[in-house]
């Protein structure tokens, strides 16, 4: 599989074996009611554990913003690759309607910062991607990797199966919400994906 990472921390590097020294990155407001702490927990916790975990990212840096700010998250990236020490490419997204503009910052450090333009930094943390699902259920928002894992195969065999009744096809397909049932797939015609997908992979 492939995934999108933030982070690469080389403290937490495991010889040639990169994947111990990945980091997910993900802020949130801080909670402020029972039902705030039951989003973040029973609804974003399960989300960051399937994504982190899928693609072997052991931590997670966590930042808690407050409330009734702007915030905006710097994503980092080294074009000649992180082993060439190079100049960071940073780009700034806006959590709310406020126009960013793309960035390059002398750092040299292979680090990604979260950048808060207005309001506090309530808390951050480095949180171990196996601790999530305890800390949920210690919180009163219990939920179940194994179900995620379970849900997660059963809609990844139907896009397989649909791929293959469908082969060299543009598939389309929608979640309607309700279970795995409601995942629909449709045929997009004269769509080029197949293409752009082999031209890609040659």
């Amino acid at each position: 599989m492939a995934a999108e990472i933030d982070c690469y921390d080389p403290c937490y590097s495991d010889g040639d074996d990169p994947v111990g020294s990945y980091v997910e990155v993900k802020t949130h407001r801080a909670p402020r009611s029972a039902r705030a702490s039951s989003t973040l927990y029973g609804l974003k916790y399960p989300r960051w554990w399937v994504q982190s975990w899928l693609a072997g990212v052991r931590r997670i840096a966590v930042g808690a913003w407050d409330a009734d700010v702007c915030v905006a998250l710097q994503c980092g990236w080294w074009p000649g690759g992180v082993e060439s020490n190079g100049p960071l490419m940073v780009w700034e997204l806006s959590l709310v309607a406020k126009p960013m503009t793309p960035v390059i910052l002398p750092v040299v450090s292979p680090l990604v910062c979260l950048t808060f333009t207005q309001g506090s930094l309530v808390s951050t943390r480095l949180v171990e991607t196996a601790s999530l699902s305890r800390e949920a259920r210690e919180a009163g928002c219990p939920w179940k990797p194994f179900h995620l894992l379970t849900l997660g195969n059963h809609v990844l065999g139907f896009i397989r199966r649909m791929g293959q009744e469908h082969p060299e096809q543009h598939l389309r397909f929608c979640y309607q919400g309700g279970g795995v049932q409601a995942v629909e797939c449709s045929v997009i015609e004269g769509g080029t994906l197949p293409l752009r997908i082999h031209e890609a992979l040659r």
